[in-house]
């Protein structure tokens, strides 16, 4: 098990002309994860899958991208 923190919750509807967000994370230094979908468990919400993107590391951590876009 590897805890993520959420860093950042950012609304992208105006770049791409519809209902978009962005979910960034912060995780421990030196323990990246590859791209992949993994299972979530926060203790508010439940469990759910999400499929997250390794963006960049540095000393205070490794950092993780989730990209949502409503279609219509």
């Amino acid at each position: 098990m590897l805890s993520l923190l959420l860093a950042e919750a950012r609304d992208m509807s105006s770049r791409f002309g519809r209902e978009s967000f962005l979910l960034r994370f912060r995780g421990p230094p030196y323990s990246s994860l590859p791209q992949g979908t993994y299972r979530f468990e926060h203790r508010k919400i439940g469990s759910f899958s999400l499929f997250i993107v390794p963006m960049s590391g540095d000393r205070n951590g490794e950092h993780y991208e989730a990209v949502f876009n409503r279609l219509s």
